[in-house]
C-alpha cells in the first residue's frame, strides 16, 4: 500500500523530551519532536504577524518543524518541498536536518533568532524550482525541517499571509 498526504505529518518541535508535549508555535526551535501536530498544517502559525518595527528594522526568525512518515511499512521516495503564499516583503528559506538516531533530537536554539548549525538553506517557489529534502523516508522515520524567515526594511506596513508548505513525492 502506497503513502499518501495522510501519512506526512507535522509536529512542532521544543518538547522537553521526545514525544512530550509543546503546542506553542513559537518554542518550535528545535530539541525533540512534539506529540503535538501542527493544526491543520497551518505552517504560516509559526510565524507571527508582521508589525510596524518589523518592516521599518527588518527581521530574521527561524523555527522547526518535525516531519514524520507515519505509514506503517511503506517508505516516502524523494520527498521534495516548494514553498507558496511568501509575500514580497519576505523571503523564506528552508534546510534539513537529520535527527539523533538515539533519541531523535535535532539541535535546539535559544531564541528564534538564531540560525541551527550545519544547516543549508534554500528557496523554492515554484513547482519547478521545488527541492528534494530526503530521498527516502522510511516508515516511523523522523527529519527536521528549518524555516527562516526573513523580512525587508520597506516603508509601509504590510499584513500576513498564509504560507504554505507543497510536498510531493513518488
Amino acid at each position: 500500500m502506497a503513502t499518501t498526504s495522510n501519512d506526512l505529518k507535522i509536529y512542532y518541535s521544543g518538547a522537553t523530551a521526545a514525544g512530550g508535549v509543546q503546542d506553542n508555535p513559537l518554542k518550535s526551535l528545535g530539541g525533540f519532536r512534539s506529540a503535538v501536530i501542527v493544526p491543520n498544517s497551518r505552517v504560516d502559525n509559526l510565524f507571527d504577524s508582521v508589525g510596524m518595527l518589523e518592516t521599518k528594522d527588518g527581521q530574521e526568525t527561524c523555527y522547526c518543524v518535525i516531519l514524520k512518515n507515519n505509514h506503517i511499512t511503506d517508505a516516502i521516495e524523494n520527498l521534495n518541498l516548494y514553498i507558496s503564499g511568501k509575500q514580497t516583503f519576505e523571503t523564506i528559506k528552508f534546510g534539513v536536518s537529520i535527527p539523533a538516531v538515539t533519541d531523535g533530537e535535532v539541535q535546539l536554539m535559544a531564541s528564534p533568532y538564531e540560525l541551527p548549525y550545519n544547516v543549508d538553506f534554500y528557496e523554492a517557489y515554484t513547482v519547478g524550482t521545488k527541492l528534494t529534502l530526503i530521498a527516502s523516508l522510511t516508515a516511523g522515520k523522523t527529519i527536521a525541517l528549518w524555516l527562516n524567515r526573513i523580512i525587508a526594511t520597506t516603508e509601509s506596513q504590510m499584513i500576513h499571509g498564509e504560507l504554505s508548505l507543497v510536498f510531493d513525492w513518488t
